[in-house]
């Protein structure tokens, strides 16, 4: 079935780790749209599939166990070739980065430190791949939890409180920020998407009253419309 799909193996048994109960969660696995006798058969496979793993009970135990045997990574062609070229070059940063992305394959990178060392291609390619994977909750999260905790005090439409998301990603990376909130169960009133472009002026036309970041340009270029935080956290940071 994998065979007659075009799957890729290793993104394919990384989705299975995660032990998915519909086949939507598996479509990024596939080099092509399987048609609909094969959505047949993947959907039939997988209910049989859920099924056992049901009767076998401690589902986190065996989702553990599969993410301890099927890497994250594997090599690529397109990781590799650039990563060679540079070092005819003289310059062996990548391939110590691939050395170290290697040496625990199975540990996924974080999104900001795949953008800092491959480039945005490489960045967005891993996003979109991992759309279905919860971000690392950071100090936003518990911060954005308790301002949804204020704002449900106050009867629907009245809170003084409003959040906006804004963020230099764009689509199609914007889809797994998006899901990590629905995950996490954290509503954001309003959500810009600037696709690399300065955070300043958005964030003096939205009017905002206070902005938080961790990276110092976007900082930097804030502070001069809004009263404005550094959140010395994360590979930028670091």
């Amino acid at each position: 079935l994998m065979v007659i799909s075009k799957a890729d193996y290793t993104i394919l048994f990384q989705k299975l780790s995660e032990i998915p109960d519909n086949l939507d969660f598996l479509r990024d696995s596939f080099y092509l749209p399987i048609n609909d006798e094969l959505n047949n058969r993947w959907e039939e496979w997988l209910e049989n599939w859920q099924s056992v793993l049901k009767k076998e009970g401690n589902i986190k135990a065996k989702s553990a166990s599969m993410k301890s045997l099927n890497p994250v990574y594997t090599w690529r062609e397109w990781m590799v070739v650039p990563a060679y070229e540079e070092a005819e070059k003289g310059n062996y940063d990548n391939i110590k980065e691939l050395q170290a992305v290697f040496s625990n394959p199975y540990e996924r990178q974080p999104s900001e430190k795949i953008f800092k060392n491959r480039g945005l291609e490489a960045f967005t390619k891993n996003e979109r791949d991992s759309a279905n994977q919860p971000l690392a909750g950071g100090p936003f999260k518990p911060f954005l939890h308790a301002l949804q905790q204020l704002q449900r005090a106050f009867p629907s439409g009245e809170s003084p409180i409003r959040t906006c998301l804004v963020t230099a990603r764009a689509a199609p990376a914007h889809e797994r920020v998006v899901r990590t909130l629905r995950a996490w169960d954290i509503r954001i009133d309003e959500s810009l998407f600037l696709g690399g472009l300065s955070k300043g002026e958005f964030l003096q036309a939205f009017d905002a009253d206070v902005f938080f970041d961790d990276q110092q340009g976007h900082c930097e270029s804030a502070r001069h419309h809004v009263a404005t935080g550094h959140v010395p956290h994360g590979v930028a940071n670091s």
